[in-house]
């Protein structure tokens, strides 16, 4: 019983550690264009993700659920996801307002879910937002293979090539199953809000 209550367990280091990956995902992105410092921002990318899979598992099998990894486990979710596809916005491979609607999207989701937290009342990940998370690691894994080629031909013109197009296709699609999945969550608050 002690264990739940304290504030640092392994789950919530983890979580903590994510926060911290993200920045480097961001730093390794932005700071250099050669295909090294993309891969070193892949790797580390791979490892956030992976600890959101390992805090999650080990704070089920040990009972270490708490408050704090209620809250900051997606928030680090959030800022992992939201600052490497501001690095891919920045490097102009995707487009700016879609960036900033997922940003919108995640910002508000995440701030009513803490609000509801706060009071006690846990919205459960449904489908859609599930989906939604999938899609968009998914595509930000495509993303780092595209910024891998790009890095690589320095002769390849991103802009006018075909590449672009389906980036844009495939984020348009990440868009709005993001919406979606927020006009979703908007109805779940709701009705907990009513409860």
């Amino acid at each position: 019983m002690l264990n739940k209550r304290l504030l640092i367990n392994t789950p919530n280091a983890l979580t903590l550690l994510r926060i911290v990956l993200a920045f480097f995902v961001l730093f390794f992105l932005t700071a250099s264009r050669s295909q090294k410092a993309v891969y070193w921002g892949l790797i580390l990318f791979l490892t956030a993700a992976f600890t959101d899979y390992l805090d999650g598992a080990l704070a089920r099998k040990k009972g270490l659920v708490n408050h704090f990894g209620q809250i900051m486990d997606p928030v680090a979710d959030k800022l992992l996801i939201l600052l490497t596809l501001s690095a891919f916005c920045y490097l102009q491979i995707v487009q700016g307002w879609m960036v900033g609607l997922i940003i919108l999207r995640e910002l508000a989701v995440t701030a009513l879910r803490i609000q509801a937290l706060s009071r006690g009342r846990v919205i459960a990940a449904k489908d859609a937002g599930k989906i939604k998370t999938f899609l968009q690691m998914g595509t930000i894994m495509v993303l780092f293979f595209v910024l891998i080629y790009i890095s690589g031909n320095t002769s390849y013109d991103y802009s006018q090539g075909s590449l672009k197009i389906v980036i844009d296709y495939l984020m348009l699609i990440v868009v709005l199953v993001t919406v979606i999945s927020g006009i979703s969550f908007l109805k779940d608050y709701k009705k907990v809000n009513r409860g």
